[in-house]
């Protein structure tokens, strides 16, 4: 029989990603800033559609 904590870890750890995905979603409609400087991969993936960008950095924030 696993223990129950090594089964709660994964479920608890998938709910703080889904709640963070979910938290910055209104994100994704910004626009850009004055400040953003012009990362070169993110344009060429993403080109000047700001949207691309800003779920990138919801993804590298969102914990893991």
């Amino acid at each position: 029989m696993v223990p129950k904590h090594r089964t709660a870890a994964p479920l608890v750890g998938l709910l703080l990603f889904l709640g963070t995905l979910a938290l910055y979603y209104p994100a994704l409609q910004n626009g850009f800033v004055n400040y953003d400087d012009p990362h070169l991969l993110d344009v060429q993936l993403f080109g000047l559609r700001p949207a691309g960008h800003h779920a990138q950095s919801v993804l590298w924030h969102a914990p893991t």
